[in-house]
């Protein structure tokens, strides 16, 4: 990737990354096999690994190579929750909120299959045979005609089935399709619909299997299984998953993993299960459970081996980061939320990562608590603060992770913002900013400065302490707590305030709406809610709810921006409150981005050579409707069609750049040209 820069000379810095992701497979939705790999769709992306990879050890098991795909992959989203695979070897998937993906054969990456109709970001389930692939989502049954290739274009869309119904489930019979709603069962078979009877219904349906003549359901908390005239019902919380091997039922089930033969059921788990998938020699499934004060995730994989339950042998670490810090020793420290389906309970863990490996620290098992803020000190220990009604206050780890102390006699033990310097500082929920005293072994506060819903405390190193606020704007204040002026929602648009850092002497803040700069006069540098803000050699690095930005220092411009058309999408947001303070960089310039969807690391190639008639088009490719930024053109430039033809379009011209709003262009290539510079290319997808 290229990035221009307007100095004397145009300096084009060539930024290269590398992605990688860290994420949690420890809750299997959906499994699909191919030969001997085995694929797992997860919250944490697709996991695959050869079934023969498995070693067994006592009551549990390891996997000696898996590998997952991810975001880094092209899935916009780690949350997976169904995969197919095609007769061509394609893997398919259903990205949770976002729709469809697939990787055909030899291919290493996704991409979405971009279905014309509003409901594909809602499908809840997918099915494919032959050339057809079934879709259900909330608004009824979609059929499409893919013409055996990975070209939408090419696609034919049936005419429309007669199934309005949220579709939960698919099932395959022959060449009968079996759809399941919340409602009723049909059957699609030579391109029509019909309905499947059903002897009994308790409730909503979830699942249903078929084969030849005998056949199984959920129905509320019931399984229902009939085998000609017979009809047997089972009390066994809600189907999740059913399969059909040679007569023999196996379901997935609120009570555990069942298998059912000759109208005799046995248990062959006893914990939630809610998929499955059924091998020669073994059974891998997937677990959910959680008690009422703490919520274990994983391992979620398990496997039956000869009538024995195996777990995984792995650390067990999460997906949606509060917090993130990289110690002098190179740790990289991390406060946790679990995946969790009640969300009054927010059990939390501190994480370190170290040579690869992720290990726990802590677990904070009452309910409501969430790791915050961490802050690092002079002497490396790691000060936790938590965030909840009923939360610990804070908590102080040594370099190894062991235990310290607990700090908890303070005036609210919901701490937002830690800040260890030679001042310690610390932002309290609802009562302000606060300075904390050692004194021997004992802690003490004093009130600096009172103000509610306090987000970040910093100090300059010019003596002024700079607060950030939800609902007030940025406030900064002396040593003694008197107030020396006070930047509200008019400076910003917004009373919202993220991050404040401070860089060569400059105030950086980034605000609901935007990132700005104080160096006596307020400036916006760009717009989009910004997270966090880190600093490496000239450049500025800006994490935004949009994208990952960067920055010249010397003039702030924007010379690149990773979003979903040419990175990982890293979305942020959580139901509790904002996630902020997650974006670190380390001494190469490297950078650690984590969120909802995992960790991220993102090796950066810094390089530079000097180039005067180039121009550098981003991002590219495009997707219809964002905005296309064209650098280094000093005059208006021209688009063109690949036949020469000139495109009216506007363009608004903003520095040494230009903005190009690609809503106005269809799919394809086109040419851009200014006079002076050599043509670049543009492919709007």
């Amino acid at each position: 990737m290229h990035i221009t820069v307007s100095i004397f000379l145009i300096l084009i810095s060539y930024i290269s990354t590398e992605w990688k992701a860290y994420t949690n497979c420890g809750y299997p939705m959906d499994f699909a096999v191919r030969e001997d790999t085995v694929f797992i769709a997860t919250n944490g992306g697709i996991r695959y690994f050869n079934s023969g990879d498995i070693e067994f050890s006592g009551n549990t098991f390891k996997l000696q190579h898996s590998s997952c795909f991810t975001s880094v992959n092209g899935l916009a989203k780690n949350i997976i929750t169904q995969i197919e695979i095609d007769s061509k070897r394609g893997l398919w998937a259903v990205v949770k909120d976002q729709g469809i993906y697939v990787k055909p054969p030899g291919e290493s990456n996704f991409f979405r299959y971009e279905l014309p109709f509003q409901s594909i970001k809602n499908t809840r389930s997918l099915k494919i045979q032959s050339n057809f692939l079934f879709i259900g989502t909330n608004d009824g049954l979609f059929v499409v005609d893919t013409k055996g290739d990975y070209s939408i274009e090419n696609d034919q869309i049936l005419s429309p089935q007669e199934i309005m119904d949220t579709v939960k489930y698919f099932y395959e019979d022959n060449d009968t399709i079996y759809i399941t709603t919340g409602g009723k069962v049909y059957y699609w078979s030579s391109g029509s619909v019909s309905e499947f009877t059903l002897p009994y219904i308790s409730g909503s349906l979830t699942a249903f299997a078929k084969e030849g003549n005998i056949y199984a359901y959920g129905t509320g908390d019931e399984l229902v299984f009939v085998s000609g005239d017979s009809i047997y019902i089972y009390h066994t919380g809600k189907t999740y998953n059913l399969q059909i091997n040679k007569d023999t039922v196996y379901a997935a089930t609120h009570s555990g993993l069942l298998r059912l033969y000759s109208q005799t059921m046995e248990n062959l788990t006893t914990i939630t299960t809610t998929s499955f998938v059924v091998l020669d020699s073994i059974i891998i499934y997937g677990t959910y459970f959680y008690s009422e004060n703490y919520y274990d995730l994983g391992p979620g994989l398990r496997i039956i081996k000869n009538g024995q339950n195996y777990r995984e042998e792995q650390g067990v670490y999460f997906n949606r980061y509060t917090s993130i810090r990289i110690a002098r020793d190179g740790k990289l420290w991390g406060g946790i939320l679990t995946w969790k389906e009640n969300r009054d309970i927010l059990p939390s863990k501190l994480i370190y990562f170290q040579n690869d490996l992720f290990f726990t620290v802590d677990s904070l098992y009452q309910r409501d608590r969430a790791v915050r803020s961490l802050s690092i000190d002079a002497e490396n220990n790691i000060w936790c603060g938590t965030f909840s009604a009923n939360g610990q206050g804070i908590i102080i780890y040594n370099s190894d992770g062991q235990f310290i102390e607990r700090i908890t006699e303070l005036p609210s033990l919901i701490v937002c913002h830690i800040y260890t310097g030679n001042d310690t500082l610390i932002a309290l929920f609802q009562d302000g900013i606060y300075q904390l005293h050692k004194n021997g072994k004992a802690y003490t506060y004093s009130l600096l400065y009172s103000v509610d819903y306090p987000t970040w405390v910093e100090p300059d190193g010019d003596g002024k302490i700079w607060i950030g606020t939800e609902n007030n704007g940025v406030l900064v204040v002396d040593k003694n707590g008197s107030l020396l002026f006070h930047f509200t929602e008019t400076d910003f648009g917004t009373p919202l305030i993220n991050v404040i850092k401070h860089h060569k002497g400059i105030t950086y803040i980034g605000t609901g709406n935007s990132l700005y700069k104080y160096n006596g006069t307020l400036a916006k540098l760009c717009a989009g809610e910004t997270r966090d803000i880190e600093f490496y050699k000239n450049y500025i690095w800006a994490l935004q709810d949009s994208a990952l930005r960067v920055l010249t220092e010397d003039d702030g411009n924007v010379v690149e921006s990773f979003n979903a058309s040419n990175s990982p999408f890293i979305p942020l947001e959580t139901p509790f409150y904002k996630v902020r303070d997650v974006l670190e960089i380390d001494s190469l310039g490297n950078l650690w981005v984590a969120g909802e969807e995992g960790l991220f690391y993102i090796k950066v190639d810094y390089g530079q050579q000097i180039l005067t008639d180039k121009l550098y088009v981003y991002p590219n490719p495009a997707t219809k409707g964002e905005l296309v930024y064209i650098e280094n053109a000093d005059k208006k430039p021209t688009v063109y069609t690949l036949d020469l033809r000139k495109i009216n379009i506007e363009l608004t011209k903003e520095g040494t750049r230009f903005i190009l709003n690609s809503r106005g262009l269809e799919r394809g290539l086109y040419i851009i040209q200014v006079p002076g510079k050599k043509p670049a290319k543009l492919f709007i997808k």
